[in-house]
């Protein structure tokens, strides 16, 4: 009865990684609402709160031996929506707007750059090194770049957030390795 029990409880644990990642999409999607709302910060707070949740879902899974094709294919999904999609729409709404087509082109960047990155990761399967600004950094340091100006009390001109992601699209499409921690 007690392994019976134990069997059950942990067989229901390897579904824990794929609920971290829909957790991990489900935080991208409320800061999307979040910035059509204006409430731009608590955006950014989302989309760090993603970042947590994407660390944390491939660690489970493999301290529970249960990777997946299924889990990278799903992973990626998350991180696009919350580290491509919802910062470009954080800066777009935080002042690329005003800049027409210059400001959709540093979003569109965005995304397209994040969308390849993460094909790129998917196909080469994962080395000891990432090739390219992971999407999950990239999110990261836009969300953290927002809070901190934020914080500040300064609000730099549209032309600044879209240098930011477009150096970050083009990091994230680049050879660099960068190391896993």
């Amino acid at each position: 009865m007690v392994s019976r029990l134990l069997g059950e409880f942990l067989m229901r644990l390897n579904y824990l990684p794929s609920l971290l990642t829909v957790g991990n999409l489900a935080a991208g999607v409320l800061a999307l609402a979040e910035i059509q709302q204006g409430r731009l910060a608590l955006a950014a707070y989302l989309v760090l709160a993603a970042v947590l949740l994407d660390g944390l879902d491939g660690k489970v899974a493999r301290a529970l031996h249960v990777e997946s094709a299924f889990g990278r294919e799903l992973d990626s999904l998350a991180d696009l929506v919350s580290f491509c999609v919802a910062p470009s729409f954080l800066f777009y709404a935080g002042g690329l707007a005003g800049l027409g087509v210059v400001g959709l082109t540093a979003v569109v960047a965005m995304v397209l750059a994040g969308a390849l990155r993460l094909a790129r990761y998917n196909v080469d399967g994962p080395p000891d090194y990432f090739v390219g600004l992971p999407t999950t950094v990239a999110g990261g340091i836009a969300a953290g770049l927002w809070l901190v100006t934020a914080w500040l009390g300064v609000h730099p001109p549209g032309g600044v957030w879209a240098l930011v992601l477009l150096l970050l699209a083009l990091l994230m499409v680049s050879r660099i390795k960068v190391p896993k921690i």
